[in-house]
């Protein structure tokens, strides 16, 4: 009756109840159902479960979560085994359950041309594996990921900074003119790329400072524990420990968009210091409170045959969701984890612009928000399946075919791309240039896992993209500096530079001096960015455990283990070796730069993977 009145259908169930059963009446499935409420027979209305043939679907973050248990108790075992007494000498690989082998469906004798031809088999199964792995060392467990980079490098542990100043620092007395270096110094660096805080970085520039609102304090200590990495390190954790404080009240006493803007920041600086878990926790709270507020839901669902969707919800509830969920993005593909949003529970449309063409600063924050949140949503969709926990199992013509798909969406997206924010010869926004970047690291990911079925034309296109990359990267340096680049940047750069790395283990000759030229961009960036995120003295640290593992000599490598400058101290000898990069005419060079379509504009998938890259 509640159904029929409320104008919906009733809804049958594959498994009557037995009482409606018996008396052949249709059954709604509830507990108790309808009929038995009509027929005053609540509490006789059972089921017969074993009845119900209907196709169980399960949770894909819960089987992830099974599938990582089952590894961590395997390791547990394995350490219990080796602690035993009885069993010192015992072989522990003889009763664990084997990993797929990077053979598992490529042809042998292809993947022995490539190692004899290309490189050795451990670079190539570092840069490929789609294998997620726990491992432990010391105290601590960790999980890797394919898309992190880093599974196979023992690395150092978190180490919380000292700062002397924290000890007798009061955030209360922080002069205006400090406040507002701080504000100023997020907006660029943060605001223009995370369209939400541009929107109500007005608001806050005007709320009382300390906060006796626990949702502003929260926000405003997020901003300047974020700027203050900048500007002054040595304070930042003042900021910080009473932002993290300010959240635990706030999540009880006052949830609202302030809130997970906070959470959001917190979660972002944490991940560019690597403070890796308490960079996950801010991601997963701000996730779940989003979805508990319910800002992935709407009216109507994701368009992707439309380059633009009109959003059903105000712009700034709509900002900060695809803010999140850009975070969410980057955290889990750095650390190789599932997303906390996953993409089949989004129904709310892409952000889309609001502000008029006229107003151009605003208009181009809203433009490059806009498409960045768009090709972090397309890359964790598509690479999903690419890197699934079952990878190594899917059959070629399976995994051609995602590749196709993931190709495709990157390709329409490209291609809805407005004038505005195309890269061109004379483009020198900050906001447009990392757009780019990041989406030649998204083409990059995508087509990683494949050198094996083709190495030559995926090889010839991951140099593409990394030689658009480093140009981009040039130019950024040039114009900004790293050291004012956003905390996701150092993983762009990091990706890039682990290829090269890879062409350097690579056995044809030809292809070093491109890509020690490219090397050494990368590496003076991400020198650059180490300057105020502690993720790029990591990364650095992790390339040079790669090159020893690898047995690659790099020049750049040694310099900067020493301690010296990444690019002023490179002698000439040296710069015959990079391809004297420091003296290209940009402008002549970016002219020449592949925007994509160069890849784009030829027919990509043949018979085999023969890819043809000859230009159209």
């Amino acid at each position: 009756m509640q159904e029929i009145l409320s104008g919906r259908a009733t809804k049958l169930s594959s498994s009557a109840c037995l009482f409606c059963k018996k008396r052949k009446r249709k059954c709604d499935g509830a507990q108790p159902c309808t009929t038995c409420i009509k027929y005053n027979n609540t509490d006789n209305c059972v089921y017969k479960s074993e009845n119900d043939r209907r196709k169980k679907k399960y949770d894909s973050a819960h089987i992830d979560y099974l599938e990582v248990k089952a590894d961590l108790l395997e390791l547990h075992a394995a350490n219990l085994i080796k602690n035993s007494s009885n069993l010192k000498g015992f072989d522990i690989n003889s009763i664990l359950p084997k990993r797929p082998q990077l053979t598992q469906n490529n042809d042998s004798t292809q993947l022995q041309n490539m190692t004899e031809e290309y490189t050795d088999i451990g670079a190539l199964e570092e840069i490929v594996s789609t294998a997620w792995k726990v491992r432990q060392h010391g105290d601590k467990t960790e999980f890797y990921g394919p898309l992190s980079g880093r599974q196979g490098v023992v690395e150092d542990g978190e180490e919380e900074p000292v700062n002397p100043e924290t000890g007798f620092l009061d955030i209360n007395f922080t002069s205006p003119q400090f406040k507002e270096r701080l504000l100023s110094t997020f907006e660029e660096t943060f605001a223009c790329y995370f369209y939400v805080s541009e929107l109500t970085l007005d608001s806050v520039r005007s709320w009382q400072f300390p906060s006796p609102e626990p949702d502003k304090q929260l926000l405003i200590c997020a901003i300047f524990a974020y700027a203050s990495a900048y500007v002054r390190p040595s304070i930042t954790s003042a900021f910080l420990q009473e932002a993290e404080s300010s959240a635990l009240i706030a999540c009880k006493e006052s949830l609202n968009e302030n809130v997970l803007q906070g959470l959001l920041i917190l979660s972002c600086y944490e991940l560019g210091m690597v403070h890796d878990h308490s960079s996950w926790l801010f991601d997963a709270m701000c996730a779940s409170q989003a979805q508990f507020m319910g800002l992935h839901l709407a009216s109507k669902p994701i368009d992707m045959s439309t380059p633009m969707s009109l959003a059903t919800t105000s712009p700034l509830k709509s900002a900060l969701f695809w803010s999140i969920i850009m975070q969410d993005r980057f955290i889990t593909t750095v650390l190789g984890r599932g997303c906390r949003i996953q993409y089949f529970r989004i129904m709310t449309p892409f952000y889309s612009p609001r502000t008029s063409p006229q107003k151009h600063d605003k208009y181009i924050s809203e433009l490059t928000f806009s498409f960045h949140s768009r090709l972090w949503y397309i890359h964790d969709r598509s690479t999903q399946q690419i890197y699934s926990f079952r990878a190594d199992y899917l059959h070629n013509s399976h995994r051609q075919m995602l590749l196709e798909q993931g190709f495709s969406n990157l390709r329409a997206l490209y291609e809805s791309f407005p004038d505005t924010i195309m890269l061109k010869p004379d483009t020198t926004d900050k906001r447009i240039l990392l757009l780019h970047l990041s989406y030649y690291v998204a083409l990059l990911l995508l087509h990683r896992s494949y050198l094996i079925q083709n190495p030559k034309k995926i090889i010839q296109l991951m140099i593409k993209l990394c030689t658009s990359a480093s140009k981009v990267a040039e130019r950024f340096s040039e114009l900004y500096g790293f050291n004012r680049a956003p905390y996701f940047v150092g993983y762009l750069l990091f990706q890039c530079a682990m290829f090269d790395l890879f062409i350097l283990a690579n056995k044809d000759r030809s292809l070093h001096e491109g890509a020690n030229s490219r090397f050494v961009k990368f590496m003076t960036a991400l020198s650059e960015y180490a300057d105020v995120w502690t993720r790029g003295i990591k990364d650095i640290k992790v390339l040079d455990n790669l090159s020893q593992q690898w047995n690659v000599n790099v020049p750049i490598l040694q310099k900067l283990r020493q301690g010296s400058q990444p690019v002023s101290d490179i002698s000439s000898t040296e710069n015959d070796l990079y391809g004297n990069y420091l003296d290209v005419d940009l402008d002549k060079d970016f002219a020449n730069t592949m925007p994509v379509p160069d890849v784009y504009n030829i027919p990509m998938f043949l018979d085999s993977f023969d890819f043809d890259f000859a230009s159209s």
